[in-house]
């Protein structure tokens, strides 16, 4: 049928789906360069990882990035039930899009129940600009950007709520690392950084203002 032809094109010869965009394609050879000759680049240039392809013909020096190395971690669980590189990497998005609603109930049921938290992770799966965003051909980064803002602000919360101090400074040190993986998954990390600076001063200015008010304050 005409339907058939036309789906064909945009398979590959084995049946995988193409991946849609220039930003997944990149990402894709990065993938491959890293799983195939140890970094992301095409060569070894001053000690440092050159990719010739990036301003080709001059190139530039690779800017390291999470989602290769993540991908090449899928791809070797995924490579265990014979799947090739590239159905491997169609996947990932779709994967940390899928994981996005675990924080998104969470943060949501300790404001409002199980109820709240069921309609947050619900709202977050049917997105329609998430969905087409981290659809599998489209592969990209954008799912970090929700993944890792839910996932840092969860921890965050947790800790706040935490009243046994080992596991409150255990979920802290949680949050730094995980906004520091952030970081090497997306430029715009920063913005939660200072989300969760904003959170902490405010709440010290009001235990400020309740201890105050409360009269125990003496000059």
């Amino acid at each position: 049928s005409l339907f058939q032809q036309f789906r064909e094109q945009f398979r590959a010869p084995d049946g995988t789906t193409y991946l849609l965009g220039i930003d997944p394609y990149a990402f894709f050879r990065q993938t491959k360069n890293l799983l195939e000759h140890g970094n992301i680049g095409t060569e070894i240039k001053a000690g440092k990882v050159f990719d010739s392809y990036y301003l080709a013909p001059n190139g530039r020096y690779a800017y390291v990035h999470f989602h290769p190395y993540f991908s090449a971690f899928i791809y070797k669980i995924l490579s265990v039930f014979g799947f090739n590189l590239m159905h491997a990497f169609f996947y990932v998005g779709a994967l940390i899009a899928a994981l996005s609603i675990i924080p998104a109930f969470f943060i949501a049921r300790k404001i409002s129940g199980n109820v709240g938290g069921f309609f947050a992770a619900l709202l977050t799966a049917v997105n329609v600009f998430f969905v087409s965003r981290t659809a599998g051909e489209s592969s990209d980064t954008d799912a970090y950007n929700v993944f890792f803002p839910l996932l840092i602000t969860w921890v965050f919360i947790e800790s706040i709520y935490q009243k046994d101090i080992k596991k409150k400074i255990g979920l802290m040190a949680l949050t730094g690392f995980l906004t520091g993986l952030y970081s090497f998954a997306w430029i715009g990390w920063w913005f939660v950084f200072y989300l969760l600076i904003a959170a902490i001063t405010a709440q010290l200015c009001l235990y400020t203002i309740r201890y105050v008010m409360k009269g125990d304050y003496k000059e």
